[in-house]
């Protein structure tokens, strides 16, 4: 099976798909989605092209667009990866040559289209985008977290992902409603930490509340108790921040330590990833100092 395939890219009709699955696994149809169908007709040795749509939430499937996040895709969930599209001018480099012999080795291929590329990214400069099945992760119960409240910003999610990292805090609980953590902007943004970290969703606070009852938690607010410097550090903890616009509601005043972030009164707040960034590095201080 050719790791390349250069050209015009085969629409995947109903009927091909149906017939791929009978002659692969002898499983109906319906019981499969898109990214099913595209790795089991991989590992049969079809080399087939799939026409990759501009990204929607229900899909099964997202991208990494950018070198450096779909490097970091295929070496932290090589798993989940489904195709690679590559830009003929990124071909000679040498992150593109190392991806060219990866692909000799596993089930996806890399496939050179600067259409698909112009397609679905929407910025210029893009010679590279990992295409992957989506995937969940339960949080660690014992592990510290961030717990985001109605987070609305694809750019702020993906920052506060790379934040995260850096100071070594790797799960992420979200409160809906809010950004979808599979937008390949979010993804863009985490620069590749979004495939290192876990991150889940809870209907409500109570139900986040009730799964993590050892957690000393820590919201964050204008109103709050404490100043950052003042506050007692406790493991495991929750950093918690509120939406861009409003914030945490008065409700979380009376939830664990709640702590302010002292600024001068030029400004009425921090951005959410400003405020994100200088708690995980206060809390973080002990480990970096050990």
């Amino acid at each position: 099976m050719s790791a390349i395939k250069c050209g015009s890219l085969l629409e995947l009709s109903d009927a091909y798909i149906r017939y791929a699955l009978v002659e692969i696994s002898s499983l109906c149809y319906d019981r499969w989605t898109k990214s099913d169908v595209c790795r089991k007709m991989s590992l049969a040795g079809w080399d087939t092209v799939a026409v990759w749509k501009t990204y929607r939430q229900g899909s099964d499937y997202s991208y990494a667009l950018g070198a450096f996040p779909t490097w970091e895709l295929l070496q932290h969930r090589p798993e989940q990866v489904l195709e690679v599209l590559m830009h003929p001018s990124f071909v000679s480099s040498e992150t593109g040559q190392a991806i060219l012999e990866q692909s000799e080795n596993v089930p996806w291929q890399v496939h050179i289209d600067a259409k698909a590329i112009a397609r679905l990214s929407p910025k210029e400069n893009c010679y590279l985008i990992g295409v992957f099945a989506k995937y969940s992760d339960a949080l660690e119960l014992n592990a510290s977290n961030v717990l985001l409240v109605q987070p609305a910003n694809a750019g702020n999610v993906g920052t506060i992902m790379r934040s995260m990292l850096g100071f070594g805090v790797n799960d992420l609980a979200i409160i809906p409603p809010a950004v979808d953590c599979f937008d390949p902007r979010v993804v863009r943004a985490a620069m590749g930490a979004h495939f290192r970290m876990r991150f889940t969703t809870y209907p409500d606070y109570a139900a986040y509340a009730q799964h993590f009852p050892q957690h000393h938690l820590y919201p964050f607010m204008l109103q709050g108790a404490v100043r950052l410097q003042d506050a007692t550090l406790t493991q495991p903890f929750s950093l918690i921040f509120g939406n861009e616009s409003t914030g945490l509601d008065a409700s979380y005043a009376h939830v664990g330590q709640s702590v302010v972030i002292e600024h001068a009164n030029t400004i009425d707040s921090l951005n959410v990833t400003i405020a994100a960034g200088i708690a995980l590095h206060h809390f973080a201080r002990a480990a970096f100092e050990a």
